[in-house]
């Protein structure tokens, strides 16, 4: 019994630098753990806000365009509606007749 406490005596102080450095490599290792993970939290959430804004911004954007063909479109057949162009009268002709034959098949 008096050689344990003997020893206890003579290796205290390395043990207990010990304990304390294993205590403290257990308490970063955790704080880095929980660090990351909201990191990787918080890094998640950003991109789901910038893919939530790049969606928004695409259809706006897809819609904008639609909408200026469109406008496009309506105003160049309102331009050859008008013209007196030959080209333009017998391509009217011929889609005319084209109409007036897929009814008449149907």
């Amino acid at each position: 019994m008096i050689q344990i406490i003997a020893l206890a005596r003579r290796f205290w102080l390395p043990l207990t630098i010990f304990v304390a450095f294993v205590a403290l490599y257990i308490g970063l290792q955790l704080y880095v753990r929980d660090a990351v993970q909201d990191d990787r939290a918080q890094a998640n959430q950003a991109a789901l806000e910038v893919g939530k804004k790049a969606d928004d911004t695409a259809g706006q954007v897809a819609a904008s365009t639609a909408a200026t063909i469109q406008q496009e479109t309506e105003d160049a057949r309102q331009a050859a509606a008008r013209s007196d162009d030959p080209l333009a009268d017998g391509l009217r002709s011929l889609r005319a007749n084209k109409n007036r034959k897929d009814q008449a098949a149907r």
